[in-house]
């Protein structure tokens, strides 16, 4: 039960997120075509990295956001995008560390 609840919890999180995610790297990645194709390719495939994970960490950010009676879970789900995006790059700095 308290599985399944949990898992349930991630899917809804994945699915009101998701649009955030897409928005976020469309614009970022016209922004970095402005700049050439590298800074374009290298975004595209950290966006790929960044949309596959779990996305654990901002689902336990705002689960706690809500449970401590927060109101304005736009503000919240922009803030998570935050976390997931940070993880992401401090998992990609660690595995490129680890090349050297």
């Amino acid at each position: 039960m308290v599985d399944e609840l949990a898992l349930n919890y991630l899917e809804n999180y994945r699915k009101k997120t998701h649009h955030l995610f897409e928005s976020f790297f469309k614009t970022k990645i016209k922004e970095a075509k402005k700049v050439g194709n590298l800074p374009a390719d290298l975004l595209k495939r950290f966006a790929k990295t960044a949309t596959s994970g779990k996305k654990i960490r901002g689902a336990l950010m705002v689960l706690g956001y809500e449970i401590s009676n927060g109101d304005n879970l736009n503000a919240i789900y922009d803030a998570s995008l935050f976390i997931e995006l940070m993880h992401t790059c401090l998992f990609m700095m660690i595995l490129w560390t680890m090349t050297i």
